[in-house]
C-alpha cells in the first residue's frame, strides 16, 4: 500500500501533534527525521508545544540530541528554554559518554556556564583508579574550555591517586605530561611514587622508570634505582625491565639483572627464554648470552610448545648461537610428536628458515603425513602448504591419499576455506572438489557458492537434493 502526498503530510501532522513531549531522544529523532523531509511546517508545530520545557533533564544522552537539533532547526527560543531549565544540574553522571556529549551540546550553543556547572559535578562522580575513565574525561574537559574542572580533577588524581598501583601511577603520569599539566606532574612526584612501587612488578618498574625518564624527574629514577630492582624483579616478565634499564643509563642495574636472568631463568618456557636471549643481546649483554647458553637450553626446552621451541629456535640462529640451534633442531626433528598437524607445520618452517636442511629431511623421514590427525583442525591445510613448501612433494600426495577433504572436520567456515586453498594449491583438483561437495551440507554454502562456477550454477538457489534450482522470479513468489 502506497501514501498519497496528503496521506503522508497527514502522517507528519499527526506525529507532530501527539508526540510524547517527556523524551528528549525521540523528540531528538522525530525533529530530526521532519527537517530530513523538509517538513517544516511539522517541526514548527512541534516547537510550539514546547518541547523544551517538557524533556527529561536526567537523560544526559537525550539532552545532548535534543540541544543539537534545535540548534539545527534554528529554535533559538527553545534552545534559551531548555538552558533556563538547568540541564547541567540535573543531568546523570552514570554515563560517561553521555556526560561527554552533553557537554559537548552545551559548548557547541555558547553556554559555557552551564559546562562550567556540568564539568564541575563530572569531576566529583570521576573515579581515580579508572585510568581509562580518568583519561577520557580529562580529554573531553580539555576540549569544552573547563580547564578550572580539567586542574582541578588532575590534582584530585595528582594527590590521591594509589601510589601500589603502579599502571595507575605510570598512566597518569603520562597523562598529565601529554596534557600539559606541570604542575600535576610535580605534585604527584612529590609523593614519592618511586619509593612505593612494587619491585617484584617487572612490567610496572620499567613502565615507572621510562616514565619518570621522559618527564625528567631524574631524582626519582635514582630513588628507584637505589631501591635495587634488579635484585627484586619477578623474571617471568623481566625482558622489558631489562631494556628499560639500559636504556635509561642504569648499567650497573641492568648487567646485574642480566647476570640473574642468565643463572636463574627457567627453560620450561621456551618462548619466554627466547625473547630473554634477544633482550641480552639487543642490550649487549653478550657474557650473560654466554653464560644462559651454557645451561644447555635446547636440551631443557619443553618440545610440546611448538610455537615456544620455533621462536628459540629463530632466536638462536638470529643470535650466532648455532651449536644450541643445532641441537635443538635435532631434538625437534627426531623427538616431536607427529599428531597434531599446527604443531608438525610450524616446526617445520621454524626449521626450513634457519637453514636447517638436514633436520627438516629428518623430521620428514618419519612420515608426519601418515601419523598426522586429520579431524577438527586448520592444520591440516598449513601441513598440506608447509610440505609444498619444502619440498616435500611425495609427503604431500602421501597426506593427499588419505582424504583430507573427506576426514576434516568442517564446523568452522576458515578450516573449510583454507583446506580448499591449499588442496587447490596443491593441485589435488579431485580432493578440492570432494571438498566442495561437503560444504554445503556442513553450513558454508556461501563458500559453496565462491568456488569454480558455482556462483552461476546455483544463481537460483540449491534443491533439498543438492541439484541447482530452476529459474524463478520475483512474480512467482506471490
Amino acid at each position: 500500500m502506497h501514501l498519497s502526498h496528503a496521506g503522508i503530510s497527514d502522517a507528519y501532522d499527526y506525529a507532530a501533534t501527539h508526540a510524547g513531549l517527556d523524551d528528549p531522544n525521540d523528540l531528538a529523532e522525530l525533529l530530526d527525521a521532519l527537517r530530513e523531509v523538509g517538513a517544516r511546517r511539522q517541526v514548527g508545530v512541534l516547537l510550539d508545544r514546547d518541547p523544551a520545557a517538557h524533556a527529561n533533564l536526567g537523560d544526559s544522552a537525550g539532552v545532548s540530541g535534543l540541544l543539537d537539533v534545535l540548534r539545527e532547526v534554528g529554535a533559538q527560543g527553545q534552545v534559551e528554554v531548555l538552558l533556563d531549565r538547568g540541564p547541567a544540574a540535573h543531568a546523570n553522571l552514570d554515563n560517561r559518554r553521555a556526560v561527554a556529549w552533553l557537554l559537548h551540546s552545551l559548548r557547541e550553543v555558547g553556554a559555557q556556564d552551564q559546562v562550567s556547572v556540568l564539568a564541575e559535578r563530572a569531576i566529583t562522580h570521576t573515579r581515580l583508579d579508572d585510568l581509562y575513565t580518568m583519561s577520557r574525561r580529562l580529554e573531553t574537559l580539555i576540549k569544552v574550555g573547563a580547564q578550572e574542572q580539567m586542574t582541578k580533577l588532575a590534582e584530585r588524581a595528582a594527590m590521591q591517586a594509589n601510589l601500589d598501583d603502579l599502571q595507575l601511577v605510570v598512566g597518569l603520569l603520562g597523562l598529565f605530561d601529554r596534557a600539559g599539566a606541570r604542575g600535576q606532574v610535580e605534585v604527584l612526584l612529590d609523593r614519592d611514587p618511586a619509593a612505593h612501587a612494587n619491585l617484584g612488578d617487572s612490567a610496572g618498574v620499567a613502565g615507572l622508570l621510562d616514565e619518570l625518564d621522559k618527564v625528567g624527574a631524574q631524582g626519582q629514577v635514582e630513588v628507584l634505582l637505589d631501591r635495587d630492582p634488579a635484585a627484586h624483579a619477578n623474571l617471568d616478565r623481566v625482558a622489558v625491565l631489562l631494556r628499560t634499564l639500559h636504556e635509561v643509563g642504569a648499567q650497573e642495574q641492568a648487567t646485574k639483572l642480566a647476570e640473574r636472568i642468565a643463572a636463574r631463568v627457567d627453560f620450561d618456557d621456551p618462548g619466554g627464554v627466547g625473547r630473554l636471549v634477544r633482550s641480552l643481546h639487543g642490550v649487549g649483554a653478550q657474557g650473560q648470552v654466554e653464560v644462559l647458553l651454557e645451561r644447555d637450553p635446547a636440551t631443557h626446552a619443553n618440545l610440546d610448545d611448538s610455537a615456544g621451541v620455533a621462536w628459540l629456535l629463530r632466536t638462536l640462529h638470529e643470535v650466532g648461537a648455532q651449536e644450541q640451534a643445532t641441537k635443538l633442531a635435532e631434538r625437534i626433528a627426531a623427538r616431536v610428536a607427529l599428531e597434531d598437524p599446527d604443531r608438525v607445520a610450524g616446526l617445520l618452517n621454524a626449521l626450513d628458515e634457519v637453514g636447517a636442511q638436514g633436520q627438516v629431511e629428518a623430521l620428514l623421514d618419519r612420515d608426519p603425513a601418515t601419523h598426522t590427525n586429520l579431524n577438527g583442525s586448520a592444520g591440516v591445510a598449513w601441513l598440506i602448504e608447509t610440505l609444498d613448501k619444502v619440498g616435500a612433494r611425495e609427503q604431500v600426495e602421501v597426506l593427499l591419499d588419505r582424504g583430507p577433504a573427506t576426514h576434516t572436520n568442517l564446523d568452522r567456515r576458515h578450516v573449510a576455506a583454507g583446506l580448499l586453498d591449499a588442496l587447490r594449491g596443491a593441485g589435488a583438483q579431485e580432493q578440492a572438489q570432494a571438498l566442495i561437495a561437503r560444504l554445503p551440507a556442513a553450513g558454508h554454502f556461501g563458500t559453496f557458492l565462491e568456488a569454480d562456477v558455482m556462483q552461476e550454477r546455483f544463481s537460483f538457489g540449491r534443491e533439498p537434493n543438492g541439484d541447482s534450482a530452476a529459474p524463478w522470479r520475483w512474480e512467482d513468489l506471490e
